[in-house]
C-alpha cells in the first residue's frame, strides 16, 4: 500500500454486508478505521468484516473493532469476523491481552465457520 492509506472495500448487498480491511491498521488509521466502522455500523442491520488481508496492527484497531461490536449491540445489530484474522491481527490481540482468537472474549462471538470452534 502506498501512502500508509487504510484500504477498504465496502461489499454491501440487500441481506449482508461486508466491510473488507486490508494493509495497515496503525495508530495513523485509527480515525479513518472508526469512522468507517461507525458508518458500516450504523447503515447495516447485519455487518462482515473480513480482517484476512491486515498486514499490521496494533491496539488502536483492536479498540476500533471492539467499539463497533459493542455499537452493533447497542443498535440490535450484527456484527461478525468473516473467516480466520490476519496473523497481524490476531498479534495485536495478544498484546492487548486477550487469549488466540478463538477463544479470544470480546471476539469470538463474532466468529464464523471453523474459527469459532
Amino acid at each position: 500500500m502506498t501512502g500508509g492509506a487504510i484500504a477498504m472495500q465496502d461489499e454491501f448487498a440487500a441481506e449482508d454486508a461486508c466491510l473488507v480491511l486490508e494493509g495497515p491498521l496503525l495508530l495513523r488509521h485509527a480515525e479513518d478505521l472508526r469512522a468507517r466502522l461507525l458508518q458500516a455500523v450504523q447503515t447495516q442491520p447485519r455487518l462482515e468484516i473480513d480482517c484476512t488481508g491486515v498486514t499490521e496492527a496494533d491496539l488502536s484497531a483492536v479498540q476500533a473493532l471492539l467499539s463497533a461490536g459493542r455499537s452493533a449491540q447497542r443498535g440490535g445489530k450484527s456484527l461478525l469476523l468473516r473467516g480466520a484474522p490476519a496473523p497481524a491481527l490476531c498479534a495485536a490481540l495478544a498484546r492487548a491481552g486477550f487469549p488466540p482468537v478463538a477463544d479470544a472474549a470480546g471476539f469470538s462471538h463474532w466468529m464464523q465457520g471453523e474459527a469459532a470452534s
